[in-house]
């Protein structure tokens, strides 16, 4: 079943699937659109975590225990849909479809729900608890993070939408506990 892409036999080509899964095969093709990809990716996650690190040292001088609560509540968060996500074990597109070269490792598996996006949303809902205007930019970032995750091959659409429903309805929660 091989075609002139020198796909894998047991993976079907990525023109059979939907439009995000062709969109992450023509990424996948390009070194340049792979490199900037992975580079917002990145720049988001990290961004995600900045935000974090700031609200905790925030909370850190100004509410000790809120600071506690709120590093409990989220690593607990973590923790809890790690455990899930292990157990799901769904695979990843880059198991299913033929992309071509991966962005990242190809470990398999552990695909859904996706923990970046998750923890992008809970990280975003819990700072805009504290600090609204913080929200205009931590949202728009959780969003292009989910697409790079998307269009990097690395998770369905459901397991971003998954993600992050999962934290914002952790942060909000974690919100209410500590307010």
């Amino acid at each position: 079943m091989e075609n002139e892409n020198h796909s894998q036999p047991d993976k079907p080509s990525a023109e059979s699937g939907a439009v995000w899964i062709r969109a992450a095969a023509k990424i996948a093709a390009s070194p340049r659109c792979r490199h900037t990809v992975a580079v917002i990716d990145m720049i988001s996650t990290l961004l995600s975590a900045a935000a974090f690190i700031t609200l905790l040292c925030y909370l850190l001088f100004t509410n000790f225990q809120i600071a506690v609560k709120v590093a409990l509540i989220s690593g607990s968060s973590f923790i809890i849909f790690s455990l899930i996500r292990y157990l799901i074990d769904a695979p990843r597109p880059y198991d299913l479809y033929d992309l071509g070269k991966s962005f990242y490792g190809k470990r398999p598996g552990r695909s859904f729900p996706s923990r970046h996006i998750f923890s992008a949303f809970l990280i975003a809902t819990l700072t805009a608890g504290f600090c609204p205007y913080s929200a205009a930019l931590l949202f728009p970032v959780c969003a292009v993070h989910s697409a790079c995750r998307i269009l990097s091959g690395l998770h369905f659409p459901r397991d971003v939408i998954a993600g992050a429903a999962a934290g914002a309805l952790a942060g909000g929660l974690a919100i209410l506990t500590v307010r």
